[in-house]
């Protein structure tokens, strides 16, 4: 049986904000633990999620989401409104198959996407820019982090770090037969 997994992270305002998957919901908590609102509920709506696992925050407080089941990104205003989602086919852009990983970084949202393989870029209005890791160069990736400058991601058993100028992958470590992990 596999464990359930909850992603969670600190806002800019000392609030915690956990991702709910299995019930389709955020719940936003306070510094201390103590419960505030559920974000969201179950369904392909703006404002509604099915899955939602990776969150991060922007430099103003906007919140983004990776919803896996509606395959894009939902974004939250720092009250929690849904604002927008993006992630869907468009122009060139192929469309997210399986967005996981999330991070945002100089004002460019990076995007993990575990059926592809790949790293995308979108600003934050979620008008995509590029392709920061061509597809099918990872294995599984997720769990995208900021870290010293750099994009830190765990893929499969690796844990690597990415050039956010070139994309060049450094490896930093392997967990062996286990999945690695970044919360």
């Amino acid at each position: 049986m596999m464990p359930k997994m909850i992603f969670f992270i600190r806002l800019k305002n000392g609030n915690l904000l956990v991702s709910e998957a299995e019930g389709d919901r955020l719940c936003l908590l306070t510094s201390k633990g103590k419960y505030i609102k559920n974000i969201g509920n179950t369904g392909r709506k703006l404002g509604q999620f099915v899955g939602p696992q990776y969150l991060a925050e922007d430099s103003t407080g906007n919140i983004y989401v990776s919803d896996y089941g509606n395959r894009r990104i939902d974004v939250f205003d720092p009250d929690g409104n849904a604002v927008f989602y993006f992630g869907g086919r468009d122009g060139n852009f192929p469309g997210m198959k399986g967005p996981t990983g999330i991070a945002v970084y100089n004002d460019i949202v990076y995007v993990c996407d575990d059926q592809a393989g790949c790293i995308y870029q979108f600003d934050k209005s979620g008008n995509y820019i590029d392709i920061l890791v061509e597809p099918y160069t990872l294995k599984k990736p997720e769990a995208l982090k900021i870290w010293n400058n750099r994009l830190i991601l765990c893929d499969s058993n690796k844990i690597l770090g990415i050039d956010t100028e070139t994309g060049a992958l450094l490896d930093y470590g392997n967990s062996g037969n286990g999945p690695s992990r970044l919360f």
